[in-house]
């Protein structure tokens, strides 16, 4: 296939633009998809170290407080803990009977649905209490505004925590 229709590669055009009458070179296409894909997989484990360098410093820490030989130390560890735990194993059942259907079984996204597995819990958690409030805000509200509907605040909380870190 030739381009007639583009002008000659000059010193501040595009290297993608080819020159009048050169035929189209579309071998340079999948390069582009690469330098996304390695990007993607760079945030991805940028990601992981942040969330073990987090789980380090707090897990030490509550290692630490549970390990205490002072009860009072102790206690006042566990009056610092959060209120709320996370339950991963109510979640992954949530994940596997309502998610993993439409969004893959690693949270990878499939064709217009989206990939989970790189977003933030509270991002996550936001969409899904939109979602529940029954507010369409993209082409796959209606699906996911049924499968919405029927968790509760600690259901959301518990997906959201496990598909943003469970496929790291």
């Amino acid at each position: 296939m030739r381009v007639a229709d583009r002008g000659a590669l000059s010193p501040g055009s595009s290297a993608f633009e080819p020159a009048r009458g050169v035929p189209l070179d579309l071998s340079r296409r999948p390069f582009r998809k690469l330098g996304a894909k390695l990007a993607m997989e760079s945030v991805s484990m940028l990601k992981t170290h942040v969330l073990a360098a987090v789980m380090l410093v707090f897990g030490g820490a509550s290692w630490a407080g549970s390990h205490a030989t002072d009860t009072t130390a102790a206690a006042d560890t566990d009056a610092s803990a959060p209120a709320e735990t996370v339950d991963l194993e109510a979640a992954e059942r949530i994940f596997r009977k309502s998610c993993r259907a439409c969004h893959g079984n690693k949270a990878q996204g499939a064709a217009s649905y989206p990939e989970l597995a790189d977003k933030t819990p509270e991002y996550i958690a936001e969409k899904l209490e939109i979602y529940r409030s029954g507010e369409k805000i993209g082409p796959n509200s209606i699906l996911m505004i049924s499968h919405a509907k029927k968790l509760s605040d600690e259901d959301i909380a518990n997906i959201s925590v496990y598909v943003a870190t469970a496929f790291d």
